[in-house]
């Protein structure tokens, strides 16, 4: 049976390859398009690829962020940090949570004070911190929710903050996602290279095809000289796509797909004598020892209209307030600034805010969806669907507005199905081919949904080279707009999901995008909130209410004069 199957892939994966032929799509290894090079393993040394700026905003974003978390020995293989019997977890059947003040004291408006006192499950106070929560506060009808600002005091205690947006009922939902020892034992396991492999679809012709095993892997790293290192450093740095193929068809690389048998292979094989710290009792558990209802009451309506009447226009320099946000249906009310409803907008309002702009939404799915709902205020979703079907690359103009819309995903997707080579490239890569006199970009990224399976550092490395891409673009075109998407919650339908694509690592990575983008000029969307408050499962790809307010936000801040 496996033999049968392992024929009908390589029938699939032909198939499409031919079909790609029949459009007119090459699929080898194209500088233009991929801008990639492949070398043998043993040459890797002499790639003739431009010497990349200094590293040292990675050391400092490693000296500055998650000391806490840092742990004193490198990592060899399984992470070991959590120690033998080491059972004291926090226990969300025995944590308390209490209201700050009394709760006739609560008014629309004001800000809620949860305090969070965790428990052994033998009733022990915890005396560290470091659990990993998530807190919304919604009301009884479920139509307006908001999330929580938690708050380690490291101690054992949680502060959690909510705004009162409405007047009433208020349930109040803490979950407990991980505890602090499932949190160092995932930080170490953060650093552990080759948990995510490829496979390497090479094209021999003839309709011969051949597959070859590939990963992330450091330069230099094997002595063999029988491997094909696909190397980027303006993109990759020390990093490069290896794959077991013979050096003499390198460049016969057509298609990659993520093994997404391996990568929970993996992650269980890392797992194995620590499967408790995911037991279900500790895992995405809410508390019951507290206020889960409060009544709200409703004598500081006027002043809260006031604030938020009186909310800056979306731009730079913008203070920001413990809570982001709150719901009211499929409506997102930001408090940090005074968003337009774009959605509801007259689509000429919308192309006049664009006009003359050349738009670059660079990613992955995520991405496009959120470019789609760009292209679908414009009227130009039509065209989109008939003519730029691809996952991988769209682009669709207005010439009446002279306006574009360009979609472009990154290489070495996780995702199950084959990403064509030729179709991919790096968001570095586009950026620097942007050299329009004109100069009037909008280029919007969003670097985190497939690289959870990579190592924390090769992350940093990766975002460090697409910021120093930025630079080169603020440099030759300092009025272009540029975004950079923050990461959201995911759901995990399968357990060992909990693990190789978790949350704690999403959040840590909207936390490294924002110390990485810093300071260059762009403008960060932190979207996590809103995803987390949206009262719907947190699926990878949320549904398109919610993106439209997210691209309300982008468009508020981007329009904003």
């Amino acid at each position: 049976m496996k033999t049968y199957a392992k024929i009908l892939a390589l029938l699939v994966t032909a198939g499409l390859i031919l079909l790609l032929r029949e459009i007119g799509l090459t699929m080898r290894l194209s500088p233009a398009r991929s801008d990639v090079s492949a070398r043998k393993w043993s040459n890797l040394s002499h790639l003739p690829v431009k010497t990349a700026p200094s590293m040292g905003i990675v050391d400092n974003i490693r000296r500055d962020l998650y000391s806490d978390f840092e742990p004193s020995n490198p990592v060899t293989f399984i992470p070991m940090s959590v120690r033998q019997g080491d059972d004291d977890f926090t226990s969300p059947n025995t944590t308390k949570f209490k209201l700050v003040k009394d709760e006739s004291d609560v008014h629309d408006g004001q800000v809620v004070i949860v305090t969070i006192e965790a428990y052994t499950a033998q009733g022990q106070r915890r005396s560290e911190g470091g659990d990993f929560w998530y807190a919304v506060m919604r009301s009884s009808d479920s139509k307006i929710s908001t999330a929580g600002h938690v708050t380690d005091h490291r101690n054992g205690t949680y502060t959690v903050y909510f705004y009162a947006a409405w007047s009433g009922l208020a349930h109040i939902d803490i979950t407990l996602v991980y505890t602090s020892q499932t949190i160092r034992w995932l930080y170490e396991f953060w650093q552990i290279p080759r948990r995510i492999s490829w496979r390497g679809i090479y094209d021999h012709g003839n309709n011969t095809v051949k597959d070859s095993r590939c990963e992330m892997q450091h330069l230099p790293a094997s002595s063999s000289d029988s491997k094909c290192a696909y190397a980027h450093e303006l993109a990759l740095g020390k990093t490069a796509f290896v794959c077991d193929a013979s050096p003499e068809h390198c460049g016969n690389l057509a298609m990659t797909q993520g093994n997404l048998t391996r990568l929970n292979e993996k992650a269980e094989q890392i797992l194995k004598g620590h499967e408790h710290l995911f037991s279900r009792e500790y895992l995405m558990q809410k508390l019951e020892n507290g206020p889960n209802s409060i009544r709200i009451k409703a004598n500081q309506v006027a002043a809260k209209r006031q604030y938020e009447e009186n909310l800056p226009s979306c731009g730079s320099k913008l203070r920001l307030p413990v809570v982001t946000g709150y719901w009211t249906g499929d409506t997102w009310h930001s408090l940090i600034c005074k968003l337009q409803r774009w959605e509801k907008a007259p689509m000429t309002k919308v192309k006049e805010c664009l006009r003359g702009k050349d738009m670059y939404f660079l990613g992955d799915s995520t991405t496009r969806q959120f470019s789609n709902v760009v292209v679908e205020l414009v009227g130009m979703v039509a065209l989109l669907q008939r003519r730029h079907a691809a996952r991988t690359y769209r682009r669709v103009e207005d010439p009446a507005y002279n306006i574009s819309f360009t979609f472009q995903h990154h290489p070495w997707a996780v995702g199950g199905s084959p990403y064509p080579i030729n179709e991919v490239r790096f968001e570095g890569d586009v950026i620097d081919s942007l050299h329009e006199s004109q100069c009037n970009y909008v280029v919007l990224v969003g670097p985190y949904a497939h690289y959870t399976s990579w190592t924390r550092a090769d992350y940093i490395e990766r975002l460090q080279r697409l910021r120093e891409a930025l630079v080169r673009l603020k440099t030759r075109c300092p009025n272009s707009s540029i975004f950079i998407k923050g990461s959201k919650p995911r759901d995990h339908a399968a357990f060992i999901s909990y693990i190789h694509s978790n949350d704690f690592f999403l959040y840590e990575m909207n936390k490294l995008m924002k110390k990485v983008f810093q300071g260059i000029g762009a403008t960060f969307l932190d979207v996590w909130d809103m995803n987390l408050s949206y009262l719907a499962p947190n699926n990878i790809h949320m549904p398109m209410e919610v993106i439209r307010q997210e691209v309300n936000l982008f468009l508020s801040y981007l329009c904003h004069t």
